[in-house]
């Protein structure tokens, strides 16, 4: 957060090179020379001196250099932008000038074309400068000599990326792809590259630090190139340095007391908080929550709320220091954020995000942040206590509180499943009508039932059961916010589940969880491992398809439920074309009618029921078979014939 304290620079000088015209066909580049006039008229707006070169040769690239070093006086920020070709020798980058008919080997290159090593050592040669910026905008292999006539990219020698930049101080470079990556699609139609477009959507923000565009920049062009290009940054920036490339209006202090609110939270909206909470510390992760009109591809709007739940007293928050981490966090521009109010008593934030100066890019800024909240970021998000986090409107928070209110636990309805309790062979003989589907005992699970509606089977008549596997601290953030559906799409689009729980269990779906010592004493009275399973209800009309298994099973002859055969074990559900599904919403195409618990004193592989497991696919990758140990130990115990037994109390 800037403040009126934040040093400024002397003067502000931009030098913008384009270079697209070069002597063969392969390497030219449509876009170069739009790239450097736009960049450069925005540069003055902002009250750069600018130099523009567009298709320089040699000898005037060298010159413009020259120049512009030997001008540099104290206190100088420099910018030196460049979009053409760009080649490697021994690691460091050397700018392609036009005139390069004779640059046929790697030797020609590093004895003609121009160092970025020794341009950023001229420019702080003097040690005059303020801070010193450099982009390079290149994508696109250079092609030397007589590889410029191989069609085969195997004989095409070159990379990309930052490799052997030695920064001086106060520098910071930002090259618009990766170590040893290229761009293979290049938008011709556009007037400028991606790149360069999302640099010149950032460059003028106001008061936003040049390290933070950068970061910006980088989340939006790995997001928009579905992850083939990431821009890569190098800083020596002094760590109190406040680098900004517009000195519009300086931001001011933001103070607790002026946003506090007295009203008083509803009851059903404290107990929401309440259960966020319990969630993140179980977790160690804020649950994430986007309304409908945020995802849902025919809504548009030029701002909506930002809500976070903070694990603080609001008044030992520092809102500035706290926002600011926030936005650097997610890839959100600062400016965005305009700060309504604050809860008294708690740290609860309602936030209104607009892009003033893009509004229909909003609702593609959202959803981007929204898909690249993976895991590592969200622990980011916990380490500044935030438990919380809703984007979209307040009333459609209100909706996902209010029908969150009146799930309920439902005891008269919770069973264990085994002989001697809640137990038949075959489908249940109770007659009821389940769509035509039969119901098998969950032989082995304890259910815990949630309360839905009063006349449940008048509702749900005719509605079939079946089971969604579910990472043990997702089942919480599932119930408090919805189910995404499936990333995997063997059978199609849609949220996958299946009549069998013995499927729903494998570990690639179910995860298998070591239960410590403290949980164990909190929550269960005996037992080593647990895994989780939702219990749900589907209309038959909102099962797409009905597929076979897709976990190799098949191939290695192996059962996976004698009662349902392994080509029809995977259902398809309509999502109805939301990208997340309220579990809560009476008119959901899906509803969780409880949660399945399975406690075992070893690990579940080892059950009869769960032999087919060994049989079928299981790895190690812990991103896709969560088993808690690894496969060697399982093997281990496996081979020795170690048991395994459920734990009904």
């Amino acid at each position: 957060m800037a403040s009126d304290a934040a040093a400024k620079p002397e003067r502000r000088i931009a030098c913008c090179i384009g270079n697209g015209s070069y002597s063969h066909q392969s390497n030219r580049l449509q876009q170069s020379a739009n790239n450097a006039n736009d960049l450069g008229t925005l540069f003055k707006t902002l009250g750069f001196d600018v130099t523009t070169i567009i298709n320089g040769n040699r000898e005037r690239l060298s010159q413009a250099i020259k120049t512009l070093t030997q001008n540099v006086k104290q206190g100088d920020l420099i910018i030196f932008y460049y979009c053409g070709q760009t080649y490697q020798v021994n690691g460091i980058d050397y700018l392609i000038h036009v005139d390069d008919e004779q640059l046929n080997s790697e030797s020609d290159v590093a004895s003609s074309a121009l160092n970025t090593q020794e341009i950023l050592n001229l420019l702080s040669e003097t040690g005059k400068h303020f801070a010193i910026i450099l982009v390079v905008d290149s994508s696109k292999i250079y092609q030397l000599g007589n590889a410029r006539e191989s069609k085969s990219k195997a004989d095409v020698p070159s990379s990309r990326g930052i490799r052997k930049v030695n920064l001086p101080h106060e520098t910071i470079v930002q090259f618009a792809c990766d170590v040893d990556q290229m761009v293979n699609v290049i938008t011709h139609n556009d007037r400028n590259t991606l790149y360069t477009k999302i640099l010149l959507q950032y460059m003028a923000k106001q008061y936003v630090h040049v390290k933070d565009i950068f970061k910006y920049i980088e989340n939006d062009v790995y997001q928009q190139t579905n992850r083939q290009q990431r821009p890569s940054s190098a800083n020596r920036l002094s760590k109190g340095l406040q680098v900004f490339l517009n000195y519009g209006i300086v931001v001011p202090k933001l103070r607790i007391e002026e946003f506090l609110s007295d009203a008083k939270l509803a009851d059903e909206e404290e107990a929401y908080y309440s259960e966020c909470r319990e969630y993140y510390k179980l977790t160690k992760e804020p649950l994430v929550c986007i309304s409908d009109e945020v995802l849902a591809s025919d809504s548009s709007y030029s701002c909506t709320t930002l809500k976070l739940a903070v694990d603080v007293n609001c008044y030992q928050l520092e809102l500035g220091t706290f926002f600011d981490k926030f936005c650097e966090t997610i890839g959100l521009p600062r400016e965005f954020l305009t700060l309504k109010r604050v809860q008294k008593g708690s740290a609860i934030l309602e936030t209104e995000i607009a892009d003033k100066s893009k509004p229909n890019g909003l609702k593609v800024k959202l959803k981007m942040i929204y898909k690249s909240l993976t895991e590592k970021m969200r622990q980011e998000l916990a380490k500044i206590k935030i438990f919380f986090l809703f984007m979209g409107s307040v009333e459609s928070l209100g909706k996902v509180q209010k029908f969150r209110s009146e799930i309920k636990m439902n005891p008269q309805y919770n069973r264990v499943y085994t002989q001697g309790r809640a137990f038949w062979a075959g489908p249940t003989p109770d007659r009821l009508d389940r769509g035509g589907n039969p119901y098998f005992c969950p032989v082995g699970w304890k259910r815990w039932s949630f309360y839905v509606t009063e006349k449940f089977y008048d509702k749900f008549k005719g509605w079939s059961i079946c089971y969604h596997g579910t990472k043990f601290s997702y089942g919480l953030a599932i119930l408090l916010s919805g189910l995404k559906p499936a990333e995997r799409v063997a059978l199609g689009q849609g949220i996958y589940t299946t009549p069998s729980i013995n499927y729903a269990c494998h570990p690639r779906y179910a995860e298998v969880k070591l239960i410590e010592s403290s949980t164990n004493n909190t929550f269960f009275k005996s037992g080593k491992y647990v895994q989780f399973v939702l219990e749900c209800r589907v209309h038959p009309s909102n099962i797409i398809l009905k597929g076979p298994e897709t976990l190799n099973a098949t191939k290695f002859n192996t059962t996976i439920d004698n009662n349902i055969s392994n080509d029809t074990i995977e259902w398809l559900i309509n999502n109805q074309g939301l990208e997340l599904v309220d579990f809560n919403d009476p008119n959901a195409s899906i509803i969780c009618t409880g949660i399945m618990v399975r406690v075992t004193d070893n690990h579940p592989a080892l059950l009869p029921q769960s032999q087919w497991w060994h049989h079928a696919h299981l790895c190690d990758y812990s991103k896709c078979c969560m088993f808690a140990i690894d496969r060697k130990t399982l093997q281990a115990l496996y081979e020795k014939g170690d048991q395994c037994n459920i734990m009904y109390d």
